[in-house]
């Protein structure tokens, strides 16, 4: 029914954005969105000063519906498997974080692919 959102910020870098949703209309009065915001600054604490990125590196576009969305998101981990298991012909295995990162992005590429083909 309602949600507050806030950047993950240091120094004038974004490492990324905090939301907090609630069952409840109206729930994020002005003393809830200063306590988000506290804990956004707590939160980026815990990330790399590498983690953090210039404003003008960061490129939001609009993504496709959640409806079109949860095919690509819900075929992620099996993705992963097959990505992982056609690199096991070399001798070195690649590591599930790097999997991961790929299909990520072949998925962001996917979406935004989607949203061009959309908006025509």
């Amino acid at each position: 029914m309602s949600a507050a959102a806030i950047a993950i910020t240091s120094m004038g870098k974004v490492a990324g954005s905090l939301l907090v949703s609630s069952s409840q209309p109206d729930y994020f009065l002005p003393t809830r969105c200063k306590l988000i915001e506290q804990y956004a600054e707590l939160i980026a604490l815990a990330f790399d000063p590498g983690d953090f990125y210039e404003l003008e590196q960061i490129e939001l576009a609009p993504l496709p519906s959640y409806e079109i969305q949860q095919p690509y998101l819900a075929g992620f981990r099996k993705r992963v498997n097959e990505l992982m298991l056609q690199d096991t012909s070399s001798q070195h295995l690649m590591p599930i974080f790097e999997a991961e990162q790929i299909v990520w992005q072949q998925i962001e590429a996917e979406l935004l692919q989607h949203s061009l083909v959309e908006g025509r």
